[in-house]
């Protein structure tokens, strides 16, 4: 009869299975950038690359990284606030939508909502606000975003 080993976790994991922090950020990316359902991100994990992750999964991971990404969204909106001219549509709130960059970055939810059925929380439309406000703010900035998005499940969001 043999003998049973057992360790401690390293540290840093604290379950039995555990993805990386490139899982998390590919599924906050495809989920809140890509705009795809949280399923159907999940199928794309198991089918690409095997990993059998729930979308509860996913959502966890949506929701630590808006958690992290509230401090930078925070900043940058103090800084629109304190700004003496930001940039927004010129003719007003009353004009028709001409794709201009400001008007398509504020109309995001309604894809969103479209392509994924609605928001089933306040916290799910939350944590979408906070994280396509960052997103395209970094883009802009000539980041790239799943690289940002690293660092923010990491615990160290880039600054805008």
């Amino acid at each position: 009869m043999g003998t049973h080993n057992a360790a401690r976790f390293l540290l840093g994991i604290k379950a039995p299975v555990q993805y990386g922090l490139s899982v998390s950020a590919f599924a906050v990316y495809m989920t809140q950038y890509q705009l795809l359902p949280y399923q159907r991100t999940a199928e794309v994990l198991n089918e690409l690359a095997g990993l059998g992750v729930s979308p509860g999964t996913l959502q966890h991971a949506v929701w630590v990284a808006a958690t992290r990404l509230e401090a930078p969204v925070n900043a940058v909106r103090s800084a629109l606030v304190a700004a003496p001219m930001v940039h927004a549509d010129k003719t007003g709130l009353r004009a028709p939508f001409d794709n201009n960059q400001a008007e398509r970055d504020l109309r995001m939810p309604k894809p969103k909502q479209k392509v994924s059925g609605c928001f089933r929380s306040d916290t799910g439309g939350d944590a979408f606000a906070i994280i396509r406000s960052y997103l395209p703010t970094r883009h802009k900035q000539f980041d790239d975003n799943f690289n940002s998005l690293v660092l923010t499940v990491q615990g160290h969001p880039p600054m805008p």
